[in-house]
């Protein structure tokens, strides 16, 4: 006998929905239809998810309101857990006592299920046997039959192949013959054209050599020419650079004397000079010029300028301190 069990469950503040579950008879269960409530609806989970989702962890506000948020998801959640294990503890009941029946049940036919499976064993495995007999008969008949085929095939394909290359074998004749007919004509051909250019070549060869000789002569006579040419140009280069370097001796030789011939006056000159002021200043000092009144505004002046002109008066003149 079935029997229908009808749940009904209700959330806080929706409507009631009837679940329908069998029952086995003679199985315990209240008989009065069980209400399921939990302390939140799912509307409200929902409203509530939907604001924690938008909280913003990055402000102190929304770190605190997110804290909150979190407590509340773990308490709500607890109180959940904790509800359900309170409503499924019947359940867990009647669902022992119906894994019992059912075991029971089990026991019953599974003997009988085994030696059913066994019997049909027995007579799978036989014809099994026979299909695998057969199969094997069958098997080995088309294994003859295609050996066979393949040995006919092989047999013609034989034949075929060694008359192909007999076939071959007896173009290739006639074709080394042909070959060998062509490469003698080419060789006669070769052998007359290369007399005809060899004796072109010998023709070609001694004009050649005719033209190369009259060019050599031609040419060792520019040489020549060419030769006797240079050697004059040479002998007059030689000869200007010659005369050029004796001028530019001379003029050398010529401008030394000129500077040492002015050089030696310029020393005289000197001299002379140098002879007058000492002159000067002796007759000056004689005169007892430094020994003024305005000398003695100058006295260490002229004093240094007698001494120094005594002291030339002595190399010039050695003795004219005493006069």
């Amino acid at each position: 006998m079935r029997l229908i069990l009808t749940l009904e469950i209700t959330t806080m503040g929706n409507a009631a929905e009837l679940i329908e579950t069998e029952v086995l008879e003679g199985a315990e269960w209240p008989a009065k239809t069980q209400i399921i409530k939990f302390n939140v609806t799912k509307a409200e989970i929902v409203a509530k998810l939907g604001e924690y989702r938008l909280i913003d962890f990055t402000t102190p506000e929304g770190y605190d309101k997110g804290r909150k948020a979190i407590a509340m998801c773990v308490g709500t959640r607890t109180g959940i857990e904790e509800k359900r294990v309170e409503l499924k503890a019947p359940s867990i009941v009647f669902g022992r006592k119906v894994d019992a029946v059912a075991k029971e049940y089990t026991a019953l036919i599974t003997p009988v299920e085994e030696e059913l499976v066994a019997k049909r064993k027995v007579v799978d495995d036989e014809k099994a046997r026979v299909r695998a007999e057969k199969e094997a008969r069958e098997k080995a008949e088309r294994e003859r039959i295609e050996r066979e085929e393949r040995e006919a095939r092989e047999k013609v394909e034989r034949e075929r192949r060694e008359a192909e290359q007999a076939e071959i074998a007896r173009q290739k004749a006639e074709i080394e013959a042909e070959r060998a007919k062509i490469a003698k004509e080419r060789e006669e051909i070769e052998a007359r054209a290369k007399a005809e250019r060899e004796a072109r070549e010998a023709e070609e060869r001694k004009a050649r050599e005719a033209r190369e000789a009259a060019e050599r002569a031609k040419q060792a006579k520019r040489d020549e020419a060419a030769r006797l040419d240079r050697e004059r140009v040479e002998a007059e280069q030689k000869a200007e650079r010659e005369r050029l370097a004796a001028e530019r001796r001379k003029l050398e030789d010529e401008q030394k004397a000129e500077r040492d011939r002015a050089a030696a006056e310029r020393q005289k000159i000197e001299e002379e000079r140098r002879a007058v002021e000492r002159e000067k200043e002796r007759v000056a000092l004689s005169r007892g010029l430094w020994v003024t009144v305005e000398g003695k505004a100058n006295g260490p002046k002229l004093l240094r300028a007698r001494d120094r002109a005594w002291r030339e008066l002595d190399v010039a003149k050695p003795g004219t301190r005493a006069a």
